[in-house]
């Protein structure tokens, strides 16, 4: 497992990084998205995947965390709105957010596939929200873009959980 958290030093700030957002941006299927660091946690590498009988296509099991168990997201599959069950793919690694201390009351995995990007950018708007699937616009923020030039949708976690919590609660 890899620790996500920027460097938040005195020597960073005056550096100019404390003026900027800072997110991991991950692959989740065919969209690029970017979650704030307050939210992400780490990196999860390896895992055992535990189903969830009778769960939607897009939650794909849960797994433990240093203790913690936590519900595993397609993102993908969950803002396509597919009825097809999500499979878990080779070399898919884990983006671990909303845990606070020990609890894993508000944690939440999400699947991704690639290298991970921290970035640290300015949120532009989105230029053309109408073309994103109706759930991910739901909790879209904007657009982070990378250094090196490739843009995310940034995401507004907070609204994420609660469409998560939501559609679940109809099951």
């Amino acid at each position: 497992m890899l620790d996500i958290h920027p460097d938040t030093s005195d020597a960073a700030q005056v550096a100019g990084s404390a003026s900027k957002l800072l997110a991991q941006g991950i692959q989740c299927g065919k969209y690029a998205l970017a979650f704030n660091f307050d939210w992400a946690r780490q990196i999860v590498d390896e895992f055992e995947l535990v189903p969830i009988p009778r769960a939607p296509g897009w939650v794909l099991g849960a797994v433990n965390v240093n203790g913690l168990i936590v519900p595993v997201i397609d993102v993908d599959c969950y803002f396509s709105e597919s009825n097809a069950p999500s499979q878990l793919q080779r070399g898919q690694r884990l983006l671990l957010g909303g845990v606070q201390a020990e609890d894993a009351e508000g944690a939440l995995a999400i699947v991704f596939s690639q290298t991970p990007a921290q970035l640290e950018y300015d949120a532009q708007p989105l230029t053309d929200p109408a073309a994103l699937p109706q759930r991910l616009q739901e909790v879209s923020r904007g657009i982070a873009s990378a250094e090196h030039g490739k843009s995310y949708i940034e995401i507004d976690t907070q609204k994420l959980m609660a469409a998560l919590a939501a559609e679940l609660s109809i099951i």
